[in-house]
């Protein structure tokens, strides 16, 4: 009898241990990365942007190698566009930052870039889809 309430009472422990474990939140982070890869374009200087008082502001620049780079960011108020810029100050892609890691692939030959880890930056590609749908009608419309 003694055993089973030992046992009972260590089954209680383990499972009070693993609830108050389970449900502690994850530590938020100060920083996240911004990572990309740039097909057709293997160095160069990428900078990061962003538009504040009727001007373009310079936040960070790296130099890019066999077309890689990437960007350490301090967490800031959201919703944020940053926009990422050439040497030669030729625009590659604009993206909505979210707190999370970020992966961008541009492709420089077809002027296109896939923003990966934003959720903010997916719900603005589904607003610029269904206005453009909203658009083509108005079109029709007239």
């Amino acid at each position: 009898m003694k055993k089973l309430q030992i046992f009972a009472l260590l089954l209680i422990l383990l499972f009070g241990y693993s609830l108050f474990y389970s449900c502690k939140d994850k530590p938020e982070k100060d920083f996240f990365h911004i990572t990309g890869s740039v097909f057709a374009y293997p160095e160069g200087k990428v900078t990061l942007c962003k538009y504040q008082n009727n001007e373009i502001l310079k936040l960070d620049s790296v130099f890019m190698t066999k077309g890689k780079f990437k960007f350490k960011i301090s967490k800031t108020s959201l919703p944020e566009v940053y926009y990422l810029f050439f040497d030669d100050d030729q625009l590659m892609t604009e993206f909505f930052f979210d707190h999370s890691d970020m992966q961008i692939l541009i492709d420089y030959t077809k002027g296109v870039a896939e923003v990966r880890g934003s959720e903010l930056h997916n719900e603005y590609l589904d607003f610029l889809e269904n206005s453009a749908i909203y658009e083509n009608k108005q079109k029709g419309i007239y």
